[in-house]
């Protein structure tokens, strides 16, 4: 049987055709595993309308709000099938997504395989791009395990929501260190290590991209004024991040001399990268922070951003520099 471990959190908007999506699988023996966030919205109750039709959907409601990647990691320890398939709130499963991605795990061996999949924007349609190519930007990775590892010292490239491993291998993994920011990369990092992964190259579902998530043309506007984009503070966000995470990985994991060789070469390359940034945004944005003047029509928005993305280069200087 497979387990699909869903986390969700204030999703009552997409959440129905998902469950919709995953309940007309060609595989009909599996479980949902469901835990939901403390959402505010009408989310809690779609699940538990969704439970009463269906005896494999198991609802569990946090009683205080750990966050995603905690919740994530509670669903997957309630999991009971011999398989664990991570699934998002807000995605479509293709019918066969759950048989291609069971198929490749039992004919290679592996403890865990991705898809590939199609991103779409908020109403489903297509954009034209998929997963592999167009964000985690290859098209083929070694079946090396020494290979992956290395890809996953420089980028992600393993996607939670494409995921099926082994129910053993995911339970090994947990907890999951608080260190690291994301359940996959982490889970990407420890198959490397081991057996390896396998990607099925078809597109077993279609990826949603929020139209929210995008910047508006006011806040972008004050960024350039600072001489900063949201991509430059999330870059340098993410490298930090992947410093640290590869710390852990040297310090924590049982590493053969080759797996050892590949992370120290990125975690020290990665190191003397970042020290040679160019910190003179952090020194303007902290000075000029009470001069900055705004649009009106973005004032709100506009302090909002200043102040998070303040705190976000405080928090990556700190990291690097101590």
């Amino acid at each position: 049987m497979i387990s699909v471990a869903m986390a969700t959190y204030n999703g009552e908007k997409y959440l129905p055709v998902q469950l919709d999506s995953i309940l007309n699988q060609t595989i009909q023996d599996f479980e949902i595993v469901i835990c939901d966030d403390c959402s505010r919205d009408n989310t809690r109750k779609i699940l538990e309308d969704y439970a009463k039709l269906d005896s494999r959907i198991k609802v569990y409601l946090n009683e205080t709000n750990l966050g995603f990647k905690k919740n994530f990691e509670k669903a997957i320890s309630l999991c009971s099938g011999d398989y664990v398939a991570l699934s998002d709130q807000d995605d479509i499963w293709l019918p066969e997504k759950l048989e291609k991605s069971l198929m490749c795990i039992e004919s290679t061996g592996v403890d865990l395989v991705c898809t590939n999949a199609l991103l779409v924007d908020g109403e489903g349609k297509s954009l034209g791009s998929t997963m592999m190519k167009d964000v985690l930007a290859f098209d083929y990775v070694s079946e090396n395990p020494d290979s992956q590892l290395m890809y996953l010292c420089q980028k992600t490239i393993v996607q939670g929501s494409t995921v099926l491993a082994k129910k053993a291998f995911v339970q090994s993994c947990l907890p999951i260190p608080d260190s690291f920011k994301f359940h996959d990369k982490w889970l990407g990092l420890k198959a490397a290590c081991t057996k390896g992964i396998r990607y099925v190259t078809d597109e077993t579902l279609l990826y949603r991209q929020h139209g929210s998530n995008q910047t508006t043309n006011d806040t972008r506007n004050i960024f350039t004024d600072l001489k900063i984009t949201k991509t430059t503070a999330r870059d340098l966000e993410n490298e930090a991040q992947v410093e640290s995470d590869l710390k852990y990985v040297l310090d924590n994991f049982e590493l053969n001399e080759t797996q050892k060789k590949i992370v120290s070469d990125s975690y020290e390359y990665l190191t003397v990268h970042l020290k040679k940034k160019d910190w003179k945004y952090f020194s303007y944005f902290a000075k000029n922070y009470d001069n900055l003047t705004f649009q009106k029509s973005a004032v709100k928005k506009a302090i909002v951003l200043t102040k998070k993305f303040l705190g976000m280069f405080i928090r990556i200087k700190k990291k690097i520099h101590g």
